[in-house]
């Protein structure tokens, strides 16, 4: 027997292996979620929610989800969130996070439009193509984002 072949062979069983331990366990992981015994709020309930509450809500909707899936290294992080948001929400600080977040989709319009411009000036019709359509989802983004006024 080769080194080659002894090798392959090493590999081959170890994989099988691996595959005899873990496959038991991903047709546990693959089997389908037990419903949850009361529903999960959504995003819907928190319409009437406005300023902090509007964004405790929603938090506290994404941490009912997470439970729901499971995913507790996300649930600890919005329990997190959670608690840093109640500490430090204020309206004045929605407000500043709103101007932020519309100023940072406004340069990202204008650098979308100047790559448009290069892309036009360079006369390649898939260049062109590809920038219009990287500045309409940037226009898109941005009118969410003005959007989402607190």
């Amino acid at each position: 027997m080769t080194i080659v072949s002894t090798f392959s062979h090493r590999v081959t069983r170890t994989f099988a292996l691996v595959a005899a331990l873990t496959l038991p366990a991903l047709a546990i992981a693959a089997s389908p979620p037990v419903a949850a015994p009361h529903p999960v709020p959504g995003a819907q309930q928190c319409v009437a929610a406005t300023g902090c509450e509007a964004k405790f809500c929603r938090i506290q909707a994404d941490l009912e989800h997470a439970k729901a899936a499971g995913n507790t290294r996300r649930a600890d992080g919005l329990r997190t969130a959670l608690k840093q948001a109640r500490a430090s929400c204020t309206p004045e600080s929605l407000q500043a996070d709103y101007t932020r977040d519309v100023a940072e989709k406004e340069g990202k319009v204008r650098e979308r439009e100047e790559e448009l411009r290069d892309a036009r000036a360079d006369g390649r019709a898939r260049k062109i193509e590809k920038a219009e359509k990287k500045l309409r989802e940037a226009q898109q983004e941005l009118t969410q984002a003005r959007a989402d006024k607190p």
